[in-house]
């Protein structure tokens, strides 16, 4: 069984890198069998669903298109237990379509210092307007 340091030091260095433009770095901190998992009703929202390694890539480029600056993602609180790691998270970027600001519980499970799943608990609505501001916006 990995280590509960170790575990959560891998979920700290991609949450440390998440909302830079570095995605070749975050994508090695990704399993090539990764799930990324935004566990809401997606008739509801575009945002939910289970999305592959390469989906997940897709999808953070053109959040990333949109945004147009670093998002600066803060830990606000973190546990663990054996592979999981649970992270409660801010977003944060002044963007050309106004402030973002999110709030998010990301449950992690890492193996062999890779992130394999990953379920984020975001506030699907915030994301769904901020990008269909952001792409009004520009």
């Amino acid at each position: 069984m990995s280590n509960i340091e170790d575990n959560k030091n891998v979920v700290r260095k991609f949450i440390g890198l998440l909302g830079s433009d570095d995605i070749a770095d975050l994508l090695r901190l990704l399993a090539d069998d990764l799930q990324w998992v935004v566990p809401q009703d997606p008739t509801l929202t575009p945002l939910a669903g289970t999305r592959s390694k390469a989906q997940w890539a897709e999808l953070y480029r053109g959040f990333k298109a949109r945004v147009k600056t670093d998002v600066t993602y803060t830990i606000t609180g973190m546990t663990a237990e054996g592979a999981r790691v649970a992270a409660e998270v801010e977003g944060d970027a002044d963007t050309p379509a106004g402030p973002f600001h999110n709030r998010y519980h990301f449950l992690f499970e890492v193996r062999d210092g890779l992130v394999v799943v990953a379920k984020e608990y975001a506030d699907s609505l915030y994301m769904y307007m901020f990008s269909k501001r952001a792409g009004d916006a520009g």
